[in-house]
């Protein structure tokens, strides 16, 4: 009889860890199908059937939407990860001008008057914006570019129309650099992060551009306002 209960037992144990897995199993199946399905921002859907445009290099990662009560901080961002390490700055415009129509006719009215940023991000925090902020002002961004061979003329080269520069020290510029802004047709404002332009810079930039607004705000940026 004690014989009958052991074979018994052996065989009971697995069938009853058979059945909790499969209770498992099923019970995380339910929750995931009963589970509510996210729904992914309606922009990132809009802007993610024209990937043709940005890949192979880049990689959607976000359309975000920064509303403020102050419409000088209110933004619309498309953000892009580097997939190749790859920084082709005519590959960055030919995204940027494509898109950026495109992104403000869907959107509508309501955030015409936003500034529209696409953000080229890799790594180490390198990061290449270019801005449509201020009506018609087209600006260029750069954080922690050095090394990667973009220089102004060569930025300048692929974005012909920008009315705007920001720098933050991260890209080494020499005057003889300097000399390509004459092929701008407007350069409204240069803002200095991080950095002090020379006075010599300014008087050039001034000989060409007498109207430009060179902004240092290498001490006191956070009181200023920027179009970001």
């Amino acid at each position: 009889m004690m014989k009958k209960s052991n074979k018994r037992k052996k065989w009971l144990i697995p069938v009853c860890i058979v059945v909790v897995i499969l209770i498992i199993v099923i019970g995380i199946i339910r929750y995931n199908n009963n589970k509510p399905i996210k729904k992914e921002n309606q922009y990132n859907v809009f802007v993610r059937q024209y990937s043709e445009v940005y890949e192979p290099d880049w990689e959607l990662e976000y359309v975000g939407i920064l509303s403020e009560t102050d419409i000088q901080y209110a933004g619309v961002k498309v953000h892009f990860q580097n997939i190749t390490d790859s920084w082709n700055l005519d590959n960055m415009a030919k995204i940027s001008y494509i898109l950026a129509p495109k992104i403000r006719s869907y959107m509508g009215e309501e955030y015409q008057s936003y500034v529209l940023s696409f953000v080229f991000e890799g790594y180490a925090g390198r990061s290449f914006a270019f801005r449509y902020y201020d009506g018609d002002k087209k600006m260029i961004s750069l954080e922690s570019m050095g090394g990667y061979g973009i220089t102004l003329p060569k930025i300048i080269e692929a974005f012909p129309d920008m009315t705007s520069i920001s720098t933050d020290g991260s890209i080494a510029i020499s005057f003889d650099d300097l000399k390509a802004i004459e092929q701008l047709e407007s350069l409204q404002d240069w803002w200095c992060f991080s950095e002090i332009m020379p006075e010599k810079w300014k008087e050039y930039i001034w000989s060409i551009f007498p109207d430009c607004e060179i902004r240092d705000l290498s001490n006191y940026w956070e009181i200023e306002k920027v179009p970001w």
